[in-house]
Formats: structure tokens, sequence, C-alpha cells
């Protein structure tokens, strides 16, 4: 089927202390929407939120948002609305937002900016996406969950925040291994491998992958940083997790 139009979905708060998290129900729901063939979902990417005492969240206050292409925007809304209902942990604040692509402007990259950085309300959300007539509901619990997905979509949509936790045709998790970066952009949809100063790496060299690769959202590609290492065998690696989450955070 061909998909014509570009929507963001933006979940948060889905878990409590002892289930799985919100980046785990995002992947399930990618995978659910391409197995009913209702979309096209290019990347799923992790937005971290502001961290303060004030904010009531299970362990990181981050929220998820799919990319994606489709058709028809009430199918989106059903499914993703039943299964995060059916997956919501007891004591979650699932909030639900599903954008037009057309319809995200600078208003809600900036809600997504001062989410990172400052308290902000359900009021504001709901304000926000009623004006740029974007789709947002809160599903379960006290409903706080719709702040951190409607910042999810603006961050998301803005290209140069977070990082991917899924890709397109791609395990993330699963890509192990030393290869060329050529051979590691025609597995995995990243759109660049870089040092970390932002220059390319020339497509013959060798890396070693030994972790998950978590490639960082930085104007509107999927790039992956590296560093240079003395080894025979390879000449880069991946950079270190806590690395990659203070850039990406």
């Amino acid at each position: 089927m061909k998909f014509n139009n570009f929507f963001y979905i933006g979940i948060d708060d889905t878990d409590n202390a002892e289930t799985r998290g919100t980046g785990f129900r995002a992947r399930q729901l990618a995978t659910l929407l391409i197995e009913k063939n209702l979309a096209d979902v290019l990347s799923v990417s992790r937005h971290q939120l502001f961290f303060d005492p004030r904010v009531p969240f299970t362990s990181h206050n981050s929220s998820l948002c799919l990319e994606l292409k489709a058709n028809d925007l009430e199918e989106l809304i059903g499914v993703s609305k039943n299964f995060l209902l059916e997956v919501a942990a007891e004591g979650s604040d699932v909030g639900l937002c599903i954008a037009r692509k057309e319809n995200i402007c600078l208003e809600v990259i900036e809600f997504g900016k001062k989410a990172k950085i400052d308290l902000v309300t359900q009021k504001e959300a709901y304000e926000i996406a009623k004006k740029n007539q974007l789709f947002i509901e809160g599903l379960t619990g006290t409903k706080d969950g719709v702040i951190g997905a409607l910042a999810g979509v603006g961050l998301s949509f803005s290209g140069n925040d977070g990082r991917c936790v899924w890709l397109k045709g791609t395990e993330l998790r699963e890509i192990k291994g030393v290869m060329s970066i050529n051979e590691l952009l025609e597995q995995s949809n990243i759109d660049d491998v870089t040092d970390e100063n932002g220059f390319s790496i020339p497509k013959t060299d060798l890396i070693l992958l030994d972790e998950w690769l978590r490639p960082i959202l930085k104007n509107n590609n999927k790039i992956l940083i590296t560093e240079e290492v003395k080894n025979e065998k390879h000449k880069w690696k991946l950079k270190p997790k806590d690395f990659i989450k203070k850039l990406s955070n």
C-alpha cells in the first residue's frame, strides 16, 4: 500500500516501576502499525524532559515519538488508543498525541523545548494541540502523559533532539561485530556516521559495534557518533553510552 501523509505519534507514561518502559511500548506500537498495514514507520525516538522532583515520573521522565507515513488519521487514533489502554500499567498516566506533519508549527516545538527545562501544564498542552489541530488525549490516571506526548511530537519534528531507539528495517540492539561504514549504513537506515566533532567517517573505514547503536537526531538526520581507536582490526568504535545520553538529553 502507498502511504501519502506524514504523521508523528507521541506517547508518554505507560509504565510503572515493575513493568517494561515506554520505549518498549513505542517499539511495540511501531510493529503493530506495520503488521496491520496502517503505516510505514520510519523511526522511534526518545526525548528527555524536565528531570525535577516536582515532576512525577517512573524513572527518567522521557517521552517517545513515532515518525511515520500513513493515510488514515482515525485509524491511527483507534489502534494507538486501544494498544495503549491494553498495555497501560497500573498507576500510569498515559498520554497520546497524533499530529499531521503540516500542523506541527514553531509553537509545538517551543512547547517541547520548554518541557525539557521547566514545568508545563496539561492546560498548555491541550490549548496548543487544539489551536494547531493536533489530536491529544489523556488515557489513564491523572492524564499528565499528554504533556510528554505533545513535547515528544515537537522535539522529534524539530530534528535536533533525542536519540533513536528504533529505525525502519533495523534492529539497533542486534547489529554487532566489525564492519565497514558502508556496510553499517546499508544495514541500518542510519544517515551518517561521524566523529564527536561532526565530521563524517570515510565509508571504507572499519568500525567495532559492541553495544546498542544510539543514533542521535541532528539536522533532521539520524547520526551515529564514534571515536577513533588504535587497533589493527578497526579504526573506530561507538562513543560510550553516557556520552550519547549527555549529548541527546
